[in-house]
């Protein structure tokens, strides 16, 4: 439930860090297990090879041998930087090209990790590849676990390398991309810089790396050489990671109070707010405004390193990712009642520039289906880094 008018935390159970990083009973711990030889039964079932009982398959109502994108359960690793648990899922299609793989980073924000994520998921199935989403949102929200808490943006960064060594480990042959938005396209983009170190853990696979499309990645769209970085105080739209937006932006906020501010005088508490319809609960804030900062200066520092191409991509507006999710979130805030749903964001947006794309739509999602197909059959070369 959201905190009460008077600023007072409404009562809950508080989690302490050491709590939150336990796992729930019913979990089992999985490894990565390697998709490129998956056999399908003639059922359309697949054949993973678990360690233990195969879990449920989630076929979303869509039939396999026609075309259909199956999504694999989401499994977990232990993460090398802080043993906690990171969350990754894989999509794949029948005739998906088992040498082809794009590797999705999405934004940190609540609706950064949900919502058209599995759309565009299933229109990259579709285009040939085998599809593999992490959770960039802090070590595990999202469904039914907890969220946990990021202290540093180099641990996204290592947990997002280890990460990709697993999956391509053995896959000499293989070529892979990245997909990303806001913060996970800082990281994918500090990755792709990594791949031109000799040195980094993930240098033996810049051969088979053949592009990255960066949705409204965490950097300014003008001149990445001399960018004026975009200094994470919009924190005010990752703003339903610290509370509803009807509390950040109603009654209780002042009238010409920035979001930020309002987000820096609540972002120590532990708040315990259910994000309706979401029925999610967040029991942490997720990152602090200098995590975010310091992986926009880093993300800044490191983009004319990077020689494989790279599309940056922005909004029309960059109002708000996902119109779908944002839409119902929305519709609960005082300002979202009866009206055009632009006119919530420009209400809610204000004068800030928020670097969340506003179109995620159909659009978007071919352009950016063709052009990582395009840069795979060019083999991701002899391309300026910037398109």
């Amino acid at each position: 439930m959201p905190p009460k008018k008077d600023g007072k935390q409404a009562p809950g159970k508080q989690l302490s860090r050491q709590d939150s990083q336990k796992r729930p009973s019913d979990m089992k711990r999985f490894s990565i297990h390697d998709t490129s030889g998956a056999a399908f039964d003639e059922q359309g079932d697949t054949k993973w090879g678990f360690d233990s009982e195969p879990p449920k398959w989630v076929l979303k109502g869509i039939d396999l041998d026609n075309g259909g994108c199956l999504m694999k359960p989401q499994e977990f690793f232990e993460s090398n930087a802080t043993q906690l648990k990171v969350h990754h899922r894989t999509y794949i299609r029948k005739d998906s090209a088992k040498t082809r793989h794009v590797f999705m980073f999405p934004g940190a924000g609540e609706h950064c990790n949900k919502f058209s994520y599995q759309v565009l998921a299933e229109m990259i199935t579709d285009s040939g590849a085998i599809c593999h989403g992490i959770d960039m949102q802090a070590h595990g929200h999202s469904e039914e676990f907890e969220t946990q808490f990021i202290a540093d943006h180099q641990d996204l960064v290592s947990d997002a390398c280890q990460w990709l060594q697993a999956v391509m480990k053995g896959k000499d042959g293989h070529t892979f991309q990245f997909q990303s938005h806001a913060a996970g396209s800082a990281i994918a983009i500090i990755i792709s810089a990594m791949f031109e170190d000799p040195n980094s853990p993930v240098a033996g696979f810049k051969d088979q790396f053949r592009g990255h499309y960066a949705m409204s990645p965490m950097i300014s769209y003008a001149g990445v050489d001399n960018s004026e970085y975009c200094l994470m105080r919009c924190v005010s739209f990752f703003l339903p990671c610290c509370c509803q937006m009807s509390t950040l932006f109603g009654a209780e906020n002042k009238k010409n109070s920035k979001p930020w501010e309002v987000y820096q005088t609540r972002r120590a508490k532990r708040l315990e707010v259910t994000l309706d319809p979401l029925q999610w609960e967040l029991k942490q804030p997720l990152c602090t405004e200098k995590t975010f900062s310091d992986l926009s200066v880093h993300c800044r520092r490191v983009c004319n390193s990077v020689s494989s191409p790279i599309k940056l991509v922005h909004g029309d507006y960059d109002g708000v990712i996902s119109l779908k999710g944002t839409e119902k979130m929305a519709k609960e805030c005082e300002y979202g009642k009866g009206k055009e749903i632009d006119d919530v964001f420009w209400k809610l947006v204000g004068e800030r520039h928020v670097i969340m794309v506003g179109n995620y739509g159909k659009e978007l999602f071919e352009d950016c289906v063709t052009w990582l197909k395009e840069k795979d059959t060019e083999g991701g070369k002899s391309v300026n880094p910037m398109v």
